[in-house]
């Protein structure tokens, strides 16, 4: 299955001196890798925690020891 390539558009509000900023900036960088690396990051953040094994939180005392 082929899904071939789609675009997303982002609007900068060039009256608005942060949002301008950010358009100058993107103008000096590769954009679309900036934008993929940030999504990617993000993905992963997201994802549930893999459950690691976790030790018992009970203690046995066998002859006065703890094991």
């Amino acid at each position: 299955m082929a899904y071939g390539e789609k675009r997303r558009a982002v609007s900068f509000n060039l009256d608005n001196p942060q949002e301008r900023a950010m358009f100058e900036y993107t103008k000096r960088t590769n954009f679309s890798k900036l934008v993929k690396t940030y999504l990617a990051r993000e993905l992963k953040r997201q994802q549930p925690a893999q459950t690691q094994p976790q030790s018992s939180s009970i203690t046995v005392r066998v002859g006065g020891e703890s094991r």
